[in-house]
């Protein structure tokens, strides 16, 4: 679990995001040792889904899923895979009438090295309750350990996959994509080898050309890949900039790229965004002051006015934590 934002499962929604004036704040889970929130979203028939991870004996991980309702009362919560082997969950597709869950777990069928079992990708369908339709194995033979970040719905019904991928020869983590049809199917895979460097990646978006972009992290510097439609690389560019750390991005309105992340210059950690264009070359680039707030960034979005959205949270000085949302026009302003 070495990449997964570590949180304690507590969750606060801002229920009206315009008025910000009500929301409540809850806590869930009953694991004594550690439990973490991975993703959360709107259901399609109300309320919210969650993916957690609990730490049940001390060591051995355990995916879980819970539907809470629009008031943060759990409905139902049910574990992901098998809740007796060691595996986590990370990410899921909403659709619909249900939910495809992306999870790493023991997979007893396959040794990839010696005295150990490989950990690896599965899918899992669900219907709106949590009740499992179908889990398909991503084995990939070598792939002594396959960690997930996210899973997206693609045009075509299908899904696509990013993580990382550590062999069993190097012992270091590559990027990992994988695109599946819509019953799970593996269609095609794609990793990047960096041998004895650590690498992994977060989100990958479809592009609107139907290939595929997504940031990866190279030996810890932001690098920007795009892939076609058959997972075929077509490019990828490196931005090496002094105190810049990339952590999201979205495509723009004119089929470029823009990104958010944060800039460190002498003890101080701003708002950082950068925007290129449909090759991935850099147009602009704007730091914002931060009037004494470290700014921790973690999603942006494009609004129905044309402009972009940014939000996450950050503290002061004084160690007082608070969320934040910025919201820029196409120029960064």
């Amino acid at each position: 679990m070495k990449y997964l934002s570590r949180y304690l499962i507590v969750l606060f929604l801002l229920i009206n995001s315009t008025l910000f004036s009500q929301g409540w704040k809850k806590k869930y889970g009953s694991s004594p040792f550690y439990e973490s929130i991975t993703q959360i979203g709107e259901a399609p028939n109300g309320g919210y889904i969650a993916v957690s991870n609990s730490d049940t004996l001390g060591g051995s991980w355990v995916g879980e899923v819970f539907k809470i309702d629009v008031d943060g009362n759990l409905q139902w919560r049910k574990y992901l895979g098998n809740p007796v082997t060691d595996g986590y969950g990370c990410s899921f597709a909403t659709l619909n009438n249900g939910y495809v869950f992306v999870i790493t777990q023991v997979d007893t069928t396959f040794w990839d090295y010696p005295n150990q079992w490989s950990y690896d990708l599965f899918l899992i369908r669900t219907d709106l309750s949590g009740n499992a339709l179908w889990t398909k194995s991503l084995y990939k033979p070598l792939g002594l350990y396959e960690e997930p970040f996210s899973i997206k719905r693609t045009t075509d019904g299908g899904y696509i996959i990013s993580g990382g991928i550590q062999d069993s020869t190097v012992f270091n983590e590559n990027l990992y994509i994988v695109k599946t049809d819509s019953s799970g199917n593996t269609q095609w895979d794609w990793r990047f080898n960096n041998n004895f460097v650590l690498d992994y990646t977060k989100n990958v978006e479809e592009a609107s050309d139907g290939g595929f972009a997504f940031i990866g992290f190279v030996s810890n510097f932001p690098n920007f890949f795009k892939l076609d439609q058959g997972g075929n690389s077509l490019w990828q560019k490196t931005y090496v900039y002094s105190g810049v750390w990339l952590e999201e991005f979205t495509q723009a309105y004119d089929s470029g790229f823009v990104f958010c992340g944060t800039y460190i210059q002498q003890n101080t950690q701003s708002l950082y965004v950068l925007k290129t264009d449909s090759a991935g070359d850099t147009l602009w680039s704007r730091t914002y002051p931060n009037n004494g707030f470290t700014y921790m960034p973690q999603k942006i979005k494009k609004t129905q006015d044309g402009n972009y959205i940014i939000s996450g949270n950050g503290y002061y000085f004084n160690n007082q934590y608070k969320y934040f949302l910025v919201k820029i026009d196409a120029s960064g302003n």
